[in-house]
């Protein structure tokens, strides 16, 4: 029985029997000296040219992956120096060192090995790479590790990694730009799924990089200058309308905030033409605005009595000035107030009613008083305000004037003959309509009747 040749042996026999010599005293070796070992069996299948997943299964050994590396590598391989002088490694790996993994008396150092990774022309894994890289010292004790460059092999890794990062980019672009329209319809419905998300991120973001943001925007402009001042000039030129809406919508909604960077820039300019103390701290409070609040809250908090006592003795001392300025404000801020007064009303009736009976009973005359006036200077709105009262609550009012009847009989009567005495014409008139159809009904009414009924029975 033959005995079967191992891909080891084969490579050896190989190397031994096939060195040639070039001019610098240098073993050479061909291309046509390395395909002999594709005749080993595992490495002769052609699905495993085709397919980088099956060659990756094939290989058992470094030997192996070298061998497969220089039969399926790219770049001149007319000789082996020729090979690796074409690829990554060149000036980092010799023709001897080649062989010396090939003939399993050698193996990587670890930074070597993810460079190799990128040079080959198949898929392996890494966790693979290292497992091979190891069995070499483990198959072979005597094995030594390659004295490789390790600054040249760490720049070309890095190399290496940009170059793969701008594969990876320019792979993106392409396909950014093949398919612009699907990506911008999937893009805008990602958007409104995760609308808000997206938008608690970016101020995240914001937040925690604001001088890096600062920083990108300066840069970004003082590069583009021209470009965003005319982009910029055609904007106002198109949106003009839109704009000066947006500026008066800010200036309602920001009123304190602009009139508080007013009053700084003005008492700024002042200071810089009349430097005097009181100003400079004045200038020092607004701009230091937020501190103070929270300074004067806590000693609100701490000294009530105290601050009760200074409010009473500033209101008693500006009453004109108070009154003034929330005649101001209820002016500027009217809307707003009555709003907010009515909302409050509607959360507090019966504390309001309660208020309300409190006041009058404590000024009766004044309210009375009030009242007179009002309703003789506003005779119809009283009038349709007792009507809507009436309406309202008429039940209610029923039964209330005939149990008032009830109970005080003279006082009805009397109050009824001057309701007779000051319409008697008009209860004359009504007495005289209701008799018409009271005799409409049982005189007048009867004889049309009777005629009618005579009438039809004639006819029949």
């Amino acid at each position: 029985m033959e005995k079967k040749v191992t891909l080891e042996q084969e490579i050896a026999e190989l190397f031994d029997e096939n060195q040639l010599i070039d001019e610098d005293g240098m073993v050479e070796y061909s291309r046509q000296d390395l395909q002999l070992i594709a005749d080993v069996e595992d490495l002769t299948d052609k699905n495993s040219i085709v397919s980088g997943h099956t060659i990756n299964k094939e290989i058992d050994t470094l030997s192996e992956l070298f061998v497969s590396w220089f039969l399926y590598g790219e770049g001149p391989k007319s000789s082996l120096s020729d090979f690796l002088d074409s690829g990554k490694f060149k000036d980092i790996l010799s023709p001897e060192q080649f062989i010396a993994v090939v003939n399993n008396d050698a193996y990587l150092p670890e930074e070597a090995l993810y460079l190799l990774k990128g040079v080959l022309n198949f898929n392996i894994h890494s966790s693979k790479l290292s497992y091979l890289n190891n069995k070499v010292f483990r198959d072979n004790k005597m094995a030594f590790c390659l004295d490789l460059d390790q600054d040249e092999i760490l720049n070309r890794i890095n190399g290496q990694i940009v170059e793969k990062e701008q594969k990876i980019k320019k792979d993106r672009a392409d396909y950014r730009k093949r398919n612009a329209a699907e990506l911008k319809e999937y893009f805008k419905k990602y958007r409104q799924l995760h609308q808000e998300r997206i938008r608690e991120r970016d101020r995240q973001y914001r937040e925690n990089n604001v001088e890096k943001i600062r920083k990108y925007h300066q840069k970004y402009h003082q590069e583009h200058r021209e470009e965003l001042l005319a982009k910029s000039a055609r904007y106002v030129a198109e949106n003009h309308e839109k704009i000066l809406q947006y500026k008066k919508e800010y200036r309602l909604k920001n009123r304190d905030k602009i009139a508080q960077a007013n009053r700084l820039r003005y008492y700024k300019k002042k200071y810089a033409a009349q430097p005097t103390e009181k100003l400079r701290k004045f200038i020092y409070y607004l701009e230091h605005r937020e501190e103070f609040k929270n300074r004067c809250r806590l000693w609100r908090e701490n000294n009530p009595e105290r601050y009760r006592e200074l409010c009473a003795g500033y209101r008693q001392n500006n009453v004109e000035r108070i009154k003034e300025h929330k005649r101001k404000y209820y002016a500027a801020h009217k809307e707003k107030i009555l709003a907010k007064n009515k909302e409050w009303r509607g959360n507090n009736k019966e504390k309001i009613k309660e208020s309300s009976r409190r006041y009058y009973q404590e000024h009766r005359e004044k309210r009375r008083e009030q009242n007179r006036d009002w309703v003789s200077g506003n005779p119809e709105r009283r009038k349709e305000q007792k009507r809507r009262a009436y309406e309202n609550n008429k039940e209610k009012i029923l039964e209330k004037n005939a149990l008032w009847r009830r109970e005080n009989p003279d006082k009805a009567k009397a109050q009824q003959a001057r309701y007779r005495e000051a319409h008697a014409s008009e209860i004359k008139a009504r007495a005289k309509l209701a008799k018409s159809k009271i005799r409409f009904r049982t005189k007048t009414g009867g004889k049309i009747l009777g005629l009618l009924a005579g009438i039809m029975n004639s006819k029949v």
